[in-house]
């Protein structure tokens, strides 16, 4: 049997990216699951453009399925930098309103059995203002509150994860009462040690030498492109056939194991959002 590629986070765009071609790209490198994570639109949101872009997400990961053979997973929820955008545009308050009301509509997709996980939730990569921390924390705890009701993972987007972030986000999950396994952290370091040895599942960009260090790290990650999508950055952050291209190319030099490969492909993913990625 062939073995799996699971891409964990790619973005799809048909507006000003390739759409459910980048799909088909990853297929014919031999991908066989991917998570298709909503992408935020430009300009300040609302709670009803927050749920357009979900069903609209929902509806391109259900073509892109179509199209490619692929098992396509989706993952719905409210960006940071979305949370920031509203914030700064109208205050706190109906921020984290708007927010809370889609995050409640993307945890209806997963309850229903439309989408699998709730995502992009925590921190923007940048330095933002104290409101906004506090805006995103109330927005992450609801998040995880939600999470824990459907049993379902949350894919963290976040700065550099130091200490005080990691307490931070471990203290809204004890409070929140989900389980710190259900915690993704999407573009997580190759040297992912301490993220891995707070419970956290971390998710590594598909370089080659990424991969090669994740791999001294530990056995319990997954990979993915960050595929952006978007014509005018082609290939950022990486294109929709690393996965399955570094997998093969890792798996050729005898640098990645088929045991191993199965357990980042397979073991990982299943046990973390409970559906079936295998071929």
């Amino acid at each position: 049997m062939r073995l799996p590629a699971t891409d964990n986070h790619m973005h799809l765009d048909p507006e000003r990216g390739v759409g459910t071609e980048a799909v088909l790209r990853f297929a014919k490198k031999g991908g066989s699951a991917v998570f298709i994570v909503v992408k935020p639109r430009s300009g300040v949101p609302s709670g009803d453009t927050l749920i357009e872009n979900n069903l609209n997400t929902l509806r391109l990961s259900e073509r892109a399925q179509r199209e490619s053979g692929v098992r396509c997973y989706t993952v719905l929820g409210v960006h940071p930098v979305e949370v920031h955008r509203m914030v700064s545009a109208m205050g706190a308050e109906k921020a984290v309103e708007h927010a809370l009301r889609a995050t409640e509509h993307a945890a209806e997709q997963v309850e229903q059995g439309s989408a699998c996980a709730l995502g992009e939730y925590g921190y923007p990569h940048y330095p933002v203002e104290p409101e906004v921390i506090e805006a995103c924390d109330r927005v992450l705890l609801h998040a995880f509150e939600l999470a824990r009701d459907a049993g379902c993972a949350v894919q963290l987007h976040t700065p550099a994860m130091d200490e005080e972030l990691r307490q931070r986000i471990l203290s809204i999950a004890e409070q929140a009462g989900v389980s710190v396994s259900k915690l993704v952290k999407h573009f997580s370091p190759p040297e992912f040690s301490s993220i891995a040895s707070a419970g956290l599942v971390p998710s590594v960009i598909a370089t080659k030498k990424n991969i090669r260090r994740a791999v001294e790290a530990g056995s319990s990650f997954m990979m993915e492109s960050d595929y952006i999508d978007e014509l005018s950055r082609p290939g950022a952050v990486v294109s929709p056939e690393a996965v399955p291209k570094v997998t093969a190319a890792l798996l050729s030099t005898g640098e990645l194991s088929e045991e191993l490969a199965w357990r980042i492909h397979v073991e990982v993913p299943e046990k973390t959002y409970g559906v079936e990625v295998a071929p």
